[in-house]
């Protein structure tokens, strides 16, 4: 790698470490170039502003979502479970994109935080995640329902009791660390997770159709 890409990579990295702990609005270049040990002009000169060097961020770190999710992690994902059951996909699915947010926590951090009072950075998500996880989902909802094992639900509603589960979990009680699981409870947390979303939290003798 060349001098220049090292220091963007450092910067890009000092960046997300002090956003994460302390967000965009009260970061200043000059503690970023402080930390990362560059002049603030080397700063301007790489990324013109602070607004253009947190875009950077957002956008190398979904497109690296991304391209790993479409090129790699799925299709795998999809190979090691074609002839098993909805239920196992999800589950391996699930462990997988835990590992990844996890690898990428304070990227993701920095991300979740922006997207929610930056139209910019909420575009960037629905355009490089949602339209994928989209994409996806329906893949296995509609897979699944073919084969009889979901109920017949629309693929909207089967994504918010799905999805939305898995994310409070990753983002919520992992990211900002609310409570104390550790990396190796993942799959144990992520099938307690799974056998919640699939069976419901009812017993099945109050049940009512």
């Amino acid at each position: 790698m060349k001098k220049s890409e090292e220091t963007k990579q450092k910067i890009l990295e000092t960046t997300i470490d002090i956003i994460s702990e302390k967000g965009y609005a009260p970061t200043t270049t000059k503690e970023i170039a402080e930390k990362a040990g560059v002049s603030e002009g080397t700063i301007f000169k790489y990324y013109g502003s602070k607004k253009e060097l947190l875009r950077q961020i957002v956008q190398k770190t979904l497109k690296d979502f991304k391209e790993y999710s479409v090129n790699e992690a799925i299709p795998e994902v999809f190979t090691s479970t074609e002839d098993g059951s909805s239920q196992e996909f999800l589950r391996e699915l699930m462990k997988e994109r835990a590992k990844f947010f996890q690898k990428k926590d304070k990227a993701m951090q920095v991300i979740i935080q922006e997207t929610m009072i930056d139209e910019t950075i909420r575009e960037i998500f629905r355009e490089k995640v949602w339209s994928e996880m989209t994409r996806v989902s329906d893949q296995i909802f509609d897979r699944a329902k073919q084969a009889g094992e979901f109920r017949d639900f629309d693929n909207r509603t089967l994504r918010r009791a799905v999805f939305g589960s898995f994310l409070f979990y990753i983002i919520f009680e992992g990211m900002l660390e609310v409570d104390d699981s550790k990396e190796e409870n993942l799959a144990e947390e992520i099938e307690k997770t799974l056998n919640l979303i699939l069976s419901g939290i009812l017993k099945e003798t109050l049940i009512q159709e």
